[in-house]
């Protein structure tokens, strides 16, 4: 059952008055009056859908994850290669990145210096993301170690690797081009498979 258009409305004006926020405050600064002065939503409201602003940035991170989700789906499809651990990679790889770029408004805010509850939420939600999508492609791959440290590895790597191609400002290309050949040197190397 889908949900009432306005309680959609609602918890999307939420959402945009967090983000706005974060453009002027760190995420431990802000309160829950401030997002429901600048949503234009009643307190009550606000509890109605969201126990604290906690949740409500959680939400924010699992809809992000949902669009690199949709978008990772279509690459599966799409892909004319047979399945592999390289191609799997790739695609999810892409699809997050992808929903990073195009959702920077929000993910700008996301650092362990300067909001550390945005960046753990983000790091916890995408770990659990990258682990579910991977366990699907146990059919056609052997890892060499449990499942869960090789996604850590790669989600926590490729978020340290991602984050200081940033700080060198490469483009949104060159930080993709990157980390595929990361990707694909750890791949070739048979450093995470057998």
């Amino acid at each position: 059952m889908s949900e009432d258009k306005r309680i959609i409305k609602t918890k999307q004006n939420l959402k945009q008055s967090l983000i706005h926020l974060l453009s002027q405050h760190l995420f431990e600064e802000i309160t829950i009056k401030q997002i429901c002065e600048i949503s234009q939503t009643s307190r009550v409201t606000f509890y109605s859908h969201y126990s604290d602003k906690y949740k409500l940035a959680d939400n924010i991170i699992c809809d992000m994850l949902e669009m690199a989700h949709i978008r990772y789906e279509k690459l599966q499809a799409s892909c004319c290669a047979p399945h592999s651990i390289l191609n799997d990679l790739c695609n999810l790889l892409d699809s997050i990145l992808q929903t990073y770029h195009s959702q920077h408004n929000f993910f700008q805010y996301v650092s362990s210096d300067k909001n550390p509850y945005l960046y753990a939420s983000f790091s916890k939600h995408l770990l659990n993301y990258v682990f579910t999508e991977l366990e699907k492609t146990t059919t056609h791959i052997r890892f060499k170690y449990p499942l869960r440290i090789s996604c850590s590895f790669l989600t926590f790597g490729l978020l340290g690797f991602i984050s200081e191609c940033e700080l060198q400002q490469y483009s949104p290309e060159q930080i993709q081009l990157c980390t595929k050949q990361l990707i694909n040197d750890l791949i070739a190397q048979h450093i995470l498979t057998q």
